[in-house]
C-alpha cells in the first residue's frame, strides 16, 4: 500500500482540443475546450446548422473538459482545476476554483471525485491527481498517484482507474481516502482505453482492440480481440455499438456483446480521418486533405448503419485562413490566403453554405467590391480583377502585376488606388484588359523613409490614408494624410494628423467616414495602455479636422486598454470593430463626441475583415473561416452563422 505525497506540483504541457455534447431540455449544446480562446459553446439542436451561442475565456489555455450534474469541470494552464455552473447554459459563471499545477492534460470525474493526468518533467513521473469535489465551491486537492512511465490513457469508474502505464501495460487501481493500490494488471502496450458497462475496451497502435469483463476489476479477464492492420486512434461506444478509428483505414463498427466480446458489423467511411465524434446515431468526422480537396467536416446519419446518409458536409475553411469578406447578392466570398476566393451562399443566413472555391494565383489579402466586379489584392503579385455577372462563375477579366503591393486597395470611378510601401498608385481601370497607371502619389512636402501606408479611403474630392511611420530606433508612430485629389495628376496635400510615438498610437486599422465624422479605431503597435481604442475625428472642414471623441474597450473585470483593431464598419448609431483575437467590439456612437464601448462577441479566429450588408455583419475571421452577426438589436448581437471546426483537433464524447 502506498502513501499519498500532497505537496508535490506537477508541470507538463501537451496541447489538445476536445468537445463534450451535453443536453438541456430540448435543445443540445457542445462545449469545445478551445485552448486560449476558453471554452466555446454551439447550439447543436440542429446539427446540420451548428452555430456558436456563447463563449467563456478562463484566462489560461483550456485542455480538457468534463460534464456533471449542470457543472462543468474545465482544466487550463497556468489557473488549474476550474468549476463553472451552467444552470443558464448561455451565461455560465466560475464558483469555484482549485490550482494544484501548472500544466494539466485531461480530466475524468467519478462520483464525488475528480481524476487529472499529469507529468512532472522534473522527476520524469506521470500520474494521476485526485481531486474531492464533493463542493464544487471549494474543491480539494486529495492525494496523487505516482507511476513509473508515461500515462497514455485512463478511465475512471468509481474507486477504480483503469490505467495504459507505458512498458508496463494496463493496471488497475483501487484508490481509497488517501491510499492506493494495484489490484490487477495484463501485459499489453495501450494507447487507448475505455470503460462502458463493466467491459473495459484497450486499443494498441498498428496491433488490435482488445475487450476485458471487468465484471470484477481485481481480475481482468480478456473476452475477445479484434486485429488491425494499422492507425488505431479512437475508440467511442454509443450504445451496443462500439466505433473504431483508424486514420487511414476510416470507422470500424462493432456489435458489442457481454459474452462474446464484439462482432464485426461494417467500415462506415474510408477516407484519412483525423478525428471523430458518436453520440444520437450521429457520426460527426474530421476528414484529412487530399490532392482533390480540403480537410473538412462530415456529418452522418448512422441510424441506419449499412447505409448511412450524410446531413453535412463543410470542405471549406478547415486549415484555412480567412483574410478579407465581401457580399454581393446573395452570396459572400471570401479571401483565403493561399486557397482561393471562397463562395458561400448565403440567401438564408442561418443556412449559409459553401458552393466552391475559385482559383487564384498567389496569397489573397484584401478585397474589394464595386459594382460588379471583385478586385482581389495577392501579397506581393498585384491585383486580380473578376467579372460577377454571373456570381457563380466570376471571371477573370484583367490584372495588375506588382511585388510590392500588400496593403491597401480602393476603387472609385474606374480608378483603382494601391497602397504599396510610401506610394499611392492610381490606375485606370476602365478598360480591365488594357489598364494604365496614371498617377503616383508621394508625400514631397517630407522624407518618407520608414513610412508604410495601410489603408485607402476617398471621401468626395478627398483621399484619406492611414499608416504608421517607423524611425531609427524602431518607433512606430501613425498618421492620417489628407489629399485633394480634384486633379488626380497633381494631388495637393491638405493636413496631416500625426501622433510622436508616445501616447496616441498608431491608426492602422481601416477608416470608416461621413459627411461630418471619420471614425477610426486604433492598434496599439507600441503598448501604450492609455491610448483609446476608438476615435471620432470632426472632418466638416477636412483643412481643420480634429479629434472630438474617444472611448476604450473595457473588459469584464473593468480593466481597459486597446486592442488590436483590423478593420471597421458603421451600422445606424453603432460602431463594430474587427479586433482580430479579440474579436469583434461594438460602440454606441449616437453621439460622436461620447462614443463608448457596448459589446464584445468573441469569434474563435482572428477577426480582420468586416462587410455589412443589410441587418447582418459578416467578418473574414483567420484560421476559423468566417461568420455572420445578425445586428438587428447591436446591445445584443447573435451569430447567426459560424464554423468554428479548425478548433477541433480531437473530438471526444
Amino acid at each position: 500500500m502506498e502513501k499519498m505525497n500532497k505537496n508535490h506540483i506537477p508541470i507538463m504541457i501537451v496541447l489538445v482540443f476536445v468537445c463534450q455534447f451535453l443536453y438541456a431540455g430540448e435543445v443540445k449544446y457542445i462545449y469545445t475546450p478551445a485552448g486560449p480562446e476558453g471554452i466555446i459553446i454551439y447550439d447543436a439542436s440542429d446539427i446540420s446548422q451548428m452555430k456558436v451561442v456563447s463563449t467563456f475565456n478562463l484566462g489560461g489555455y483550456v485542455k480538457d473538459l468534463a460534464l456533471g450534474e449542470k457543472i462543468i469541470y474545465a482544466i487550463a494552464d497556468n489557473v488549474g482545476v476550474v468549476c463553472i455552473d451552467i444552470s443558464n447554459i448561455l451565461k455560465p459563471r466560475i464558483v469555484g476554483k482549485l490550482k494544484f499545477a501548472d500544466v494539466l492534460r485531461k480530466i475524468e470525474i467519478s462520483a464525488d471525485k475528480a481524476y487529472i493526468d499529469y507529468y512532472d518533467s522534473i522527476l520524469d513521473k506521470s500520474g494521476i491527481a485526485v481531486i474531492d469535489i464533493k463542493d464544487s465551491k471549494n474543491m480539494k486537492f486529495l492525494y496523487e498517484i505516482f507511476e513509473e512511465d508515461y500515462v497514455s490513457s485512463y478511465d475512471v469508474n468509481g474507486n477504480y482507474i483503469y490505467l495504459s502505464d507505458g512498458r508496463e501495460g494496463i493496471k488497475v487501481i483501487e484508490a481509497n481516502e488517501d491510499t492506493y493500490k494495484v489490484v490487477s494488471r495484463y501485459k499489453i502496450s495501450s494507447s487507448k482505453l475505455l470503460y462502458k458497462n463493466n467491459m473495459l475496451f484497450a486499443g494498441e497502435i498498428n496491433s488490435a482492440i482488445y475487450i476485458f469483463d471487468v465484471t470484477d476489476p481485481k481480475k481482468l479477464y480478456l473476452r475477445s480481440k479484434y486485429s488491425f492492420p494499422r492507425d488505431f486512434s479512437e475508440l467511442a461506444v454509443d450504445g451496443d455499438r462500439l466505433f473504431v478509428l483508424c486514420r487511414e483505414q476510416g470507422v470500424y463498427m462493432f456489435k458489442v456483446n457481454s459474452e462474446s466480446g464484439v462482432n464485426y458489423l461494417t467500415k462506415l467511411y474510408s477516407d484519412d480521418i483525423k478525428a471523430f465524434h458518436i453520440s444520437d446515431n450521429i457520426l460527426l468526422l474530421l476528414i484529412n486533405s487530399d490532392s482533390d480537396r480540403e480537410d473538412g467536416l462530415v456529418v452522418l446519419d448512422i441510424s441506419d448503419i449499412y447505409s448511412p446518409s450524410i446531413i453535412k458536409q463543410d470542405f471549406s475553411f478547415i486549415n484555412g485562413e480567412a483574410k478579407d469578406i465581401a457580399v454581393y447578392g446573395k452570396y459572400a466570398y471570401i479571401a483565403d490566403y493561399d486557397k482561393g476566393i471562397k463562395i458561400y451562399d448565403v440567401s438564408n443566413v442561418k443556412k449559409s453554405k459553401y458552393v466552391k472555391t475559385v482559383e487564384a494565383t498567389g496569397s489573397l489579402q484584401a478585397l474589394f467590391l464595386e459594382g460588379k466586379r471583385l478586385y482581389a489584392m495577392l501579397n506581393k503579385s498585384g491585383i486580380s480583377i473578376y467579372d460577377l455577372s454571373d456570381p457563380l462563375a466570376p471571371k477573370k477579366i484583367g490584372s495588375i502585376s506588382s511585388p510590392t503591393v500588400r496593403n491597401g486597395l480602393y476603387v472609385k470611378m474606374d480608378m483603382l488606388f494601391t497602397a504599396e510601401g510610401n506610394i499611392v498608385k492610381v490606375y485606370n481601370v476602365a478598360d480591365p484588359e488594357n489598364i494604365k497607371q496614371i498617377s503616383n502619389i508621394t508625400d514631397s512636402s517630407e522624407v518618407n523613409d520608414g513610412q508604410t501606408i495601410k489603408n485607402i479611403k476617398i471621401s468626395d474630392k478627398y483621399l484619406i490614408l492611414s499608416g504608421y511611420r517607423t524611425n531609427s530606433s524602431g518607433i512606430k508612430a501613425g498618421f492620417i494624410k489628407i489629399l485633394d485629389i480634384s486633379a488626380i495628376e497633381k494631388p495637393l496635400f491638405i493636413k496631416t494628423f500625426q501622433d510622436t510615438g508616445v501616447g496616441w498610437v498608431s491608426p492602422v486599422s481601416s477608416p470608416y467616414f461621413d459627411r461630418y465624422y471619420l471614425y477610426m479605431g486604433l492598434t496599439d503597435i507600441q503598448g501604450y495602455e492609455q491610448a483609446k481604442t476608438f476615435t471620432v475625428f470632426d472632418i466638416f472642414d477636412m483643412r481643420t479636422m480634429k479629434i472630438i471623441g474617444s472611448a476604450d474597450y473595457e473588459d469584464n473585470i473593468g480593466k481597459k486598454y486597446t486592442i488590436g483593431v483590423q478593420d471597421l464598419e458603421i451600422y445606424n448609431n453603432y460602431a463594430l470593430l474587427a479586433c482580430g483575437e479579440d474579436g469583434i467590439k461594438i460602440f454606441n456612437i449616437r453621439d460622436p463626441k461620447k462614443p463608448f464601448y457596448v459589446t464584445s462577441v468573441k469569434t474563435g479566429g482572428f477577426a480582420s475583415s468586416i462587410f455589412v450588408k443589410s441587418n447582418y455583419a459578416y467578418v473574414a475571421d483567420g484560421e476559423n473561416g468566417f461568420f455572420v452577426l445578425d445586428i438587428r438589436n447591436p446591445n445584443n448581437p447573435i451569430i447567426s452563422y459560424d464554423a468554428l471546426w479548425i478548433n477541433m483537433k480531437k473530438i471526444k464524447s
